[in-house]
């Protein structure tokens, strides 16, 4: 797959699956394959990203770049393209649809959710979309709502899941578990001291932070899996101190990791984050907190 954050002039015919995609859930996933199965056409995801402060309510960052562009490469996306959104956001819906989607990249099958907007002010919506396609003798499709637990699948609500430390409905909503894959980073290496070396991954600015505590997740190291126990949007465990990081103890895994980029798989959350008077009560709980996670991802709750 090609990421272009310059709007190109393609020559080839093309279908263009329409939206900010911001997490692939299961909905962004029924709108792409919609497009990626039409026959003859070139997929292409037309996105974008915000290089000021984004104009939606709450909005935060779910999936880090690199695993975004994994899941579309999965879904069999051609061409993600996402300018910024400065570039494209007086435009009215009309000069969206003439100037972009048919000049540059050469549309002729458009699909979209039902809920999709578009242009300035958000004031074109799958309705003109398809008045549009086919005054212009596009093919178009708008996927309805996809719903678990009877509502609307949405990037809202995986981050309040998120937020509230409820992984399991978070990874429904997504189709697979929510992850992270940030770099790792030194950190105060108390967990040597303890016996249980940590990896340290700190949130970038912007990204959608989880309930502060303990979580079961698996680490991915050159494509093995590891159990784990992350201390996810921690405060530091004897100071209080507070940094927006996941510190997590791979408990399959020995090794240097630093400066590298570590996959955390999520699966559930384990209890609050809370302070230790001493480091032997702290190495105590993480000794059960590794019993309890290791005996979480042995079970059958994963299915």
């Amino acid at each position: 797959m090609e990421v272009l954050h310059q709007i190109p002039d393609l020559e080839m015919p093309t279908v263009v699956a329409l939206g900010l995609f911001d997490g692939i859930h299961v909905g962004h996933q029924k709108v792409i394959s919609e497009a990626v199965k039409q026959k003859g056409l070139t997929p292409v995801v037309f996105s974008f990203f915000f290089d000021s402060a984004p104009t939606k309510n709450n909005f935060s960052t779910i999936l880090s770049p690199s695993l975004r562009y994994q899941k579309l490469c999965r879904l069999g996306v051609s061409y993600l393209i996402e300018p910024a959104f400065s570039t494209i956001r007086s435009l009215s819906p009309e000069a969206f649809f003439e100037e972009i989607l048919q000049k540059k990249l050469h549309a002729k099958g458009i699909v979209c959710g039902e809920d999709f907007h578009f242009g300035v002010n958000a004031s074109g919506d799958a309705k003109l979309l398809k008045v549009l396609s086919l005054k212009h003798q596009l093919s178009f499709v708008s996927v309805p709502s996809f719903t678990v637990d009877h509502l609307p699948v949405s990037s809202s609500r995986i981050r309040q899941a998120i937020q509230k430390g409820d992984i399991p409905l978070a990874n429904r909503l997504l189709g697979e578990p929510y992850q992270i894959d940030f770099t790792v980073t030194h950190g105060k290496q108390l967990g040597r001291v303890l016996g249980f070396p940590t990896i340290n991954q700190i949130y970038p600015e912007g990204f959608t932070l989880p309930r502060f505590g303990v979580y079961a997740p698996r680490a991915v190291v050159d494509g093995n899996k590891s159990k784990a126990v992350t201390n996810g949007g921690i405060k530091h465990p004897i100071t209080g101190h507070f940094s927006p990081s996941a510190e997590s103890y791979l408990m399959d895994f020995s090794g240097d990791l630093y400066d590298h980029s570590v996959t955390l798989e999520f699966y559930a959350f384990i209890r609050d984050e809370r302070r230790f008077e001493s480091l032997d009560a702290l190495k105590a709980q993480i000794t059960d907190d590794s019993k309890t996670v290791s005996a979480f991802l042995d079970s059958d709750l994963l299915l």
